[in-house]
């Protein structure tokens, strides 16, 4: 007799990647946490500025490189512009691996207890313009 797929939950991302930590992102942490012991599986949707790759080693670097490449104010605006016309279709959020291979200095010590980490490029940022 096969076992039944065990539930997945997904926390928000958006607190727990933030560099000061919030009540929120404390509350979040220790619920997946809670999750983990009590058998769920518990994902992750950050909304880092990591953009997507089909290489599953740059989707990791570009989400532990926190600082990236500084972005002008022309670049910015092109970019949030590009991310607007992408959310007409619907996000799409990419599965990011975490095979250790990358240093996670800054961002490791925030992460919690998760079985899967996603990302949507700057989804946050793009749900506040658009809505």
């Amino acid at each position: 007799m096969t076992e039944p797929p065990r539930p997945r939950i997904f926390l928000d991302g958006y607190n727990l990647a933030l560099e000061q930590g919030t009540g929120v992102a404390t509350y979040a942490r220790n619920l997946s946490y809670a999750l983990g012991r009590l058998g769920y599986g518990t994902g992750v949707l950050y909304g880092t500025r990591a953009a997507a790759s089909a290489e599953g080693l740059l989707r990791e670097i570009g989400f532990f490189d926190e600082k990236g490449p500084a972005l002008g104010a022309l670049q910015l605006a092109l970019r949030r512009g590009k991310g607007l016309l992408r959310a007409l279709g619907g996000e799409t959020a990419w599965p990011v691996p975490v095979t250790g291979a990358v240093v996670q200095d800054g961002l490791a010590e925030r992460l919690p207890h998760f079985d899967e980490l996603w990302n949507a490029q700057d989804l946050f940022q793009q749900a506040a313009v658009t809505f």
